[in-house]
């Protein structure tokens, strides 16, 4: 049977979303992958921010359907080398010129896919070098936020054509807004594959397109949270995680038998005070000493910034006497080598657990909010 190529890419092309509904508006192009998980290797800067939000990018596609993206980190393989015969090895990578055939003026990037029949059987996505990337939430073109055009041009690799008319992250241009699977394209996904039953949405405010929505349903299952209500059921993404928050959450995922509180290690956290279990075992597993020590106080209402975030979740997950490398300054604009939590900030980003606020900036100062939260604690803790 004949083996043929085909090739979609996503344009920089500055149109409006249209607002219109209709439905299943979603485009197929008639192919599906009859194997799950699909494997793409990403190792294009080492574990990098470009590699992990490609990977962040798969995991927005997985849990929803019968069908499931897998990354093998061991090494780089070239998208270029099966332009013109399947390698059987998906992946992704940049190219100055498209791999020898050249790019549109305005063509971000392209998912060149190999079929036979209706089965796909090999992906590449190839970026165009000519652009400046990275990996960013902003409502900005430059530079170009790598994670939603991957985002986009893995939902070509599955089988999803472009989506003109309802909100979509198939929709054939950049989009400032959607940076996830939108509920079209989760109907699209389901009409290819089918729906997973063992899918379940859990809150009424983290839906299948939200973009921390598989970290949010791990820590469900892991039975770390039970969100912020129970009727109605949210999870209530957007609010700032508060230090008392915080030992909860990492003591649950490190599976933390909490003491009987005494309340008498802070002045702040009295035996009645709902965390003073968790907070207090924060404290004998040696992740915490609190906020002051004259007098000893834990600050429970306190934010968690980004920076305490890397200190907790390194000292949990190898122990409170880790200490990590000491810090170059050079890995953040914002993070200068005699920072606050510089070392710990700098062995975040080498275990692969952030990629940092931007590609020059780690942000240590602002609040780690419910949803980020649970992306790190799922990276962090391998859940």
């Amino acid at each position: 049977m004949k083996i043929s190529l085909r090739k979609a890419a996503v344009f920089f092309v500055l149109t409006a979303l249209s607002m219109f509904s209709k439905a299943e508006a979603y485009q197929t192009l008639g192919t599906k992958w009859n194997i799950t998980p699909v494997t793409f290797f990403t190792k294009w800067d080492n574990g990098g921010q470009f590699d992990q939000a490609f990977a962040n990018a798969g995991n927005q596609w997985s849990g929803h359907s019968n069908f499931n993206f897998n990354t093998d980190t061991t090494r780089y393989v070239d998208p270029c080398a099966s332009r013109t015969a399947p390698d059987y090895k998906n992946s992704y990578g940049f190219s100055s010129n498209n791999c020898g055939a050249g790019w549109g003026n305005s063509t971000l990037a392209i998912t060149a896919s190999w079929f036979q029949g209706t089965e796909l059987v090999d992906s590449d996505v190839v970026f165009n070098a000519n652009f400046t990337w990275s990996v960013h939430n902003n409502e900005k073109i430059n530079p170009v936020d790598f994670r939603r055009v991957a985002v986009h041009e893995l939902g070509h690799a599955l089988g999803l054509g472009h989506e003109s008319v309802n909100p979509a992250i198939m929709h054939p241009s950049y989009s400032f807004t959607n940076r996830s699977p939108q509920q079209d394209d989760i109907a699209g996904l389901l009409n290819i594959y089918g729906q997973n039953v063992g899918f379940s949405q859990t809150f009424n405010d983290v839906p299948p397109w939200h973009p921390f929505f598989g970290s949010i349903e791990t820590l469900v299952s892991a039975g770390i949270t039970g969100g912020c209500s129970q009727q109605p059921p949210l999870y209530c993404p957007d609010q700032n995680v508060r230090r008392d928050q915080m030992a909860v959450f990492i003591g649950r995922a490190m599976n933390a038998a909490a003491l009987s509180p005494t309340g008498q290690v802070f002045a702040d956290v009295p035996k009645s005070h709902w965390a003073a279990a968790a907070i207090e075992q924060f404290v004998a597993d040696g992740i915490t000493s609190g906020c002051t020590s004259t007098p000893a106080k834990y600050c429970p209402d306190a934010l968690v910034t980004r920076a305490q975030m890397a200190v907790f979740l390194l000292k949990a997950k190898f122990g409170p006497g880790f200490l990590p490398k000491p810090p170059t300054g050079k890995k953040f604009n914002d993070v200068a080598a005699n920072s606050f939590a510089a070392a710990w900030i700098e062995e975040l980003v080498a275990q692969g657990i952030t990629g940092g606020c931007s590609a020059t900036r780690y942000c240590p100062d602002a609040p780690v909010n419910r949803a980020q939260m649970a992306a790190f604690m799922v990276r962090t803790f391998a859940l």
